[in-house]
């Protein structure tokens, strides 16, 4: 099944990507010269030492002072991406920003093709516009940080995935390309590490009953799937085992389990801030509190704090469950218009209208926002009410998509292949939206769901223009 793409329509995703290159530079231009640290984060530092140790000694350490430590916290993805850079361009963090828009571009064109190969060129450009319209992904950009990178290689999977359906010749490479897609996102962020599951799952699911395949068939389809999985992941695995003696993937899942996951726990059993919370277990001096980890090795402190965090969680899994869902509402409905703010040097991050919209009278709100920042309050409101509309969008595609009456238009062929790939798209998307929900999630958390919300918001948005225009046409005459 071959995607016509009409001219129009390629004018239109041109136009889009050439407006959101032009915004992303000229902001970046701006911020740089105003304050070129504007472009980083605490984080950053944990991505760039060992992408500096890795250009320097050709060790992957914490940093190329102190080689003697492997980084077993940051997986390799991201620090090779900034090590190439650097070994290219120069020590220096412009070339990093500049291709990082480059990868926001190319996401957003994956989320048009994606569109049109489910529904067509125009419904994928609906999609295309609102993901150039999010503040959260346009940002992030910005930042030197793994998001953007991520969202690319995740999408570009699924995309990937996708042609399993639509273009089965030459299946076994597409399934090794996919798996190599899926690795390599993995590798630059650890949270996809049970990914694999799901995308086998529902391939599975897909090939045998809508398509009827042989078992036989099937597992040597997954067995490609996963080559390329054992070979990169696994093999980062290995590293770690002969650098530090385990076999962990990434020692953030036990820190973020112990002092996020565990302290929201507490919290919540205690009634204090999530910060006091994260003191006690000793986020900051946890050798300290505990004077026999001293001499422990960081595999040791690590299994420790992954014991210590699953033990809070299972006996309070009331609370837990709250504080996931809680976090699940900061990820989806967190306006994300700080970022920007601070970014641009309009004033300090989190500490928006959404803070104060439920504690301060109306007067006090407006004085504060409406007179006092109006820009502010701009940005806010229209991130709230982007997000408004893209969640009506992806509500009105989930209705259509599971209305039988609407499935019964299709041929029987395309009807197999829209349900197979909306069962692939989903899954992996309810995975990653479940998993990144926690008390430590925010706007940033929602960069790699954006595409999906955006496609299928596409959709619904689209489906019901159509329906107003088709109705008043039909009143008219």
């Amino acid at each position: 099944m071959r995607l016509a793409i009409n001219q129009g329509e390629r004018v239109g995703l041109g136009i889009v990507l050439l407006l959101v290159a032009l915004c992303g530079v000229t902001l970046f231009s701006i911020v740089h010269a105003a304050d070129p640290n504007r472009i980083f984060m605490p984080d950053s530092a944990s991505y760039v030492n060992p992408a500096k140790a890795l250009l320097y000694t050709g060790r992957f350490a914490i940093r190329p002072d102190n080689t003697d430590i492997p980084e077993i916290t940051r997986t390799p993805g991201y620090p090779l991406f900034l090590a190439g850079l650097f070994w290219i361009f120069g020590q220096t963090c412009v070339p990093v920003i500049l291709i990082q828009i480059l990868l926001n571009l190319g996401t957003i064109a994956i989320t048009y093709h994606l569109g049109a190969k489910l529904w067509g060129g125009r419904i994928g450009l609906v999609g295309a516009v609102l993901l150039a319209c999010d503040i959260p992904s346009f940002i992030s950009a910005q930042k030197v940080l793994s998001d953007t990178l991520f969202t690319f290689l995740l999408w570009l999977a699924v995309s990937k995935g996708i042609d399993l359906f639509y273009q089965p010749d030459r299946l076994l490479l597409k399934l090794f390309i996919c798996g190599v897609l899926l690795a390599f996102a993995t590798l630059v962020r650890p949270v996809l590490y049970y990914a694999i599951v799901v995308a086998l799952a529902t391939l599975m699911i897909v090939w045998k009953v809508y398509w009827d395949r042989p078992w036989k068939k099937i597992f040597t389809f997954l067995v490609v799937m996963l080559i390329p999985w054992f070979g990169l992941v696994g093999g980062w695995h290995l590293r770690n085992f002969l650098s530090t003696g385990s076999l962990t993937f990434s020692t953030i899942q036990s820190s973020s389990l112990l002092f996020y996951r565990a302290a929201d726990v507490i919290a919540r059993r205690d009634g204090i801030p999530l910060e006091e919370a994260q003191r006690r277990l000793g986020y900051q001096n946890y050798r300290a509190l505990h004077p026999e980890t001293s001499t422990w090795t960081e595999t040791q402190l690590h299994r420790r704090w992954k014991d210590e965090g699953l033990k809070i969680i299972l006996d309070h899994p009331g609370l837990f469950l709250k504080g996931q869902i809680w976090g699940l509402a900061k990820l989806l409905f967190g306006p994300g218009e700080s970022a920007l703010v601070a970014h641009a040097g309009l004033g300090e991050k989190n500490t928006g209208p959404e803070v104060d919209l439920l504690k301060m009278s109306l007067r006090e709100f407006t004085e504060k926002w409406v007179l006092r920042r109006p820009t502010w309050f701009g940005l806010f409101v229209y991130s709230q009410s982007y997000l408004l509309i893209v969640y009506i969008g992806v509500g009105m595609a989930l209705w259509l998509l599971i209305d039988i009456r609407k499935q019964a238009s299709w041929d029987y062929v395309r009807s197999k292949t829209i349900k197979g790939s909306n069962l692939f798209i989903w899954g992996i998307t309810l995975y990653l939206l479940l998993i990144s929900a926690g008390p430590e999630a925010y706007s940033r958390f929602r960069v790699p769901l954006m595409p999906f919300f955006c496609l299928y918001g596409g959709y619904g948005l689209y489906q019901f223009a159509s329906y107003i225009f088709n109705k008043s046409n039909h009143a008219a005459s």
